[in-house]
């Protein structure tokens, strides 16, 4: 059909497809096609013609149909933002021709017109994902504040879709709306735009809450940590309240959006997770955020590790305390078998946090990691340093052989202790940075 062929990879072939359906809609409403002098002269007044073209548009719903003329008028508005010039001043002189007063057009074709976007913007052809995406940023740039709530309703529909490619497709189109939005619709219709993409981000499929991220990231860049503060709380609450299968999708969102945005998420995401005492679900979220968290990581070890070894310790000491009394009270039994949990989580997240240091970081946590070992007063901070320093040589993948001789003086300095906890914990990370380092780097 005509309407297909405006879609056709040959621009020729679109541009013939326009023209013959101009000619044909011009027939059918008994109207002549309008002037238009130029590519610019596009911007559409609230009233751009008269009685004549209302009742142009009448005959042609009334020879076609409602639902035909609706589906050929969104196709013609989006074959407007073609990337063939020539397409487009036929599409925009056949629109002008049928139509006599685009916002309220627009309204009336928006969910046939928000279908078809969603459509193109999942199309494997990089040509019609890029003229839906210029459509719908054109859309929302000319009639933002009468069309946004218009717009995004039919997108979370269609995040319900069953088809992955079509929610891929929605949120291509909510990234091309935060683009388009200025920063003052952006935050005026944030309450809109933040339901749809907390559901995207969590999407079972991971290239959908990739391109939700994406989105994310556009906000971000609108309205700032406005952004974060409306869609992370929301995120976290589902991790820690849902059940299996919602937990870990909203755990995916998180880890998407800290990869495009590392240091303003850990900014806001290690104070809220490192609350003591630190819940297993803060501690897993902190492990497995660690893992995409990427050189910005580096930023907060001055702060992460002190923290984590104060943890640490005063978690370890309640579950000895606990194990004292859990054979003859069965609440203190109980209590231990939680706190256990609490603190195996914790000592996951810790041994992730070691493994996502990179070379760049190394000689950031050597310093802290240093300052824990020789701490003057506290055997327990002493021992979870050497801990720590164990778990790093185990996990990351970091060059470190130029700080081998500092990390040997630390240990070593630690080997007369008389506390057996920190005893064994120097005894293994010493072991573990022979496991780890050639012989000949000694």
């Amino acid at each position: 059909s005509l309407t297909e062929g405006m879609f056709q990879e040959d621009w020729r072939i679109r541009h013939s497809s326009v023209q013959l359906l101009g000619e044909l809609l011009c027939m059918v409403g008994e109207t002549k096609a309008a002037g238009v002098t130029g590519d610019d002269a596009d911007d559409d007044d609230e009233f751009e013609g008269g009685a004549s073209l209302s009742r142009v548009s009448q005959k042609i719903r009334n020879h076609i149909g409602d639902r035909e003329t609706n589906q050929v008028l969104a196709s013609l508005y989006i074959v407007r933002s073609d990337v063939s010039m020539s397409v487009r001043q036929s599409a925009l002189t056949i629109w002008k021709s049928v139509v006599s007063n685009s916002p309220r057009t627009l309204m009336e074709i928006m969910p046939v017109l928000v279908g078809q976007l969603i459509e193109k913007l999942a199309s494997p052809s990089e040509m019609l994902r890029s003229v839906a995406g210029s459509s719908l940023g054109d859309i929302v740039a000319k009639l933002g504040d009468k069309v946004l709530p218009a717009v995004v309703k039919p997108l979370r529909e269609g995040l319900r879709s069953e088809v992955v490619s079509q929610r891929q497709g929605v949120c291509s189109g909510l990234n091309e709306i935060m683009t388009a939005c200025t920063r003052k619709q952006a935050e005026d219709y944030i309450d809109v735009l933040v339901p749809a993409l907390q559901q995207a981000l969590c999407d079972p499929a991971l290239e959908v809450c990739s391109q939700a991220a994406k989105a994310f990231q556009t906000l971000f860049k609108s309205v700032g940590v406005k952004a974060i503060h409306q869609i992370v709380p929301t995120l976290l609450a589902t991790y820690g309240d849902g059940s299996g299968a919602e937990s870990q999708l909203a755990l995916q969102g998180l880890r998407e959006i800290v990869k495009l945005r590392p240091r303003d998420l850990l900014e806001y995401l290690l104070p809220t997770l490192m609350v003591s005492p630190v819940s297993v679900t803060c501690a897993r979220a902190l492990g497995s955020i660690m893992e995409v968290a990427g050189p910005q990581l580096h930023h907060y070890i001055s702060t992460l590790i002190p923290a984590l070894v104060l943890e640490l310790s005063s978690t370890d000491a309640k579950v000895e305390a606990l194990r004292a009394t859990a054979a003859d009270s069965a609440s203190d039994a109980a209590q231990l078998d939680s706190e256990s949990v609490r603190y195996e989580a914790l000592k996951d997240a810790a041994a992730a946090v070691m493994g996502a240091i990179t070379t760049d970081g190394v000689h950031h946590l050597v310093g802290e990691l240093g300052r824990q070992m020789d701490h003057d007063t506290s055997a327990k901070r002493r021992r979870w340093g050497c801990w720590l320093a164990g778990q790093f040589f185990t996990h990351s993948q970091a060059s470190f052989s130029e700080y081998v001789p500092v990390m040997l003086k630390f240990l070593l300095s630690r080997v007369a202790e008389s506390d057996r906890p920190l005893l064994q914990a120097t005894v293994d990370a010493l072991q573990a940075l022979a496991t780890t380092v050639p012989a000949g780097d000694f």
